[in-house]
């Protein structure tokens, strides 16, 4: 059996085995492998993909270091000690610390997301009079 037919047999058995492995194990340059690959048309490397949220599997950025989609991010933070609060006017989530929340609240009766918010409810509630 020739190294070509050995390549082919291992991918039929694993799609996803890596070029290096199966030189490992056939003793052959990866550069071989990846030759023999690309003459009998097969994908030289696997997408790994993109990483996924642990907890509900949705599609992250790369950049996300967390693991954690924002929806599961913020009840992680929403445990250790935070308050999550939701805008009277545009009902935007706001995550705030406890000291943060009592801070705002001794100067306002109400706690907003920005004060673009706060002016649009501050004005709205006038123009009522």
């Amino acid at each position: 059996m020739t190294t070509r037919d050995k390549v082919i047999e291992l991918r039929k058995q694993n799609r996803r085995i890596k070029g290096a492995e199966m030189a490992r194990l056939l003793g052959v340059t990866r550069e071989y492998i990846r030759q023999i690959l690309v003459d009998i048309g097969e994908p030289t490397a696997f997408y790994k993909g993109r990483k996924c949220c642990k907890v509900c599997g949705k599609r992250l950025y790369r950049d996300n270091i967390t693991g954690l989609c924002w929806k599961h991010w913020k009840m992680r933070k929403h445990a250790q000690g935070n308050i999550l609060l939701v805008c009277p006017e545009c009902k935007k989530s706001i995550l705030l610390k406890k000291s943060q929340v009592k801070a705002r609240l001794a100067r306002n009766k109400m706690i907003f997301c920005s004060s673009s918010c706060s002016s649009k409810w501050f004005w709205r509630d006038k123009s009522k009079v």
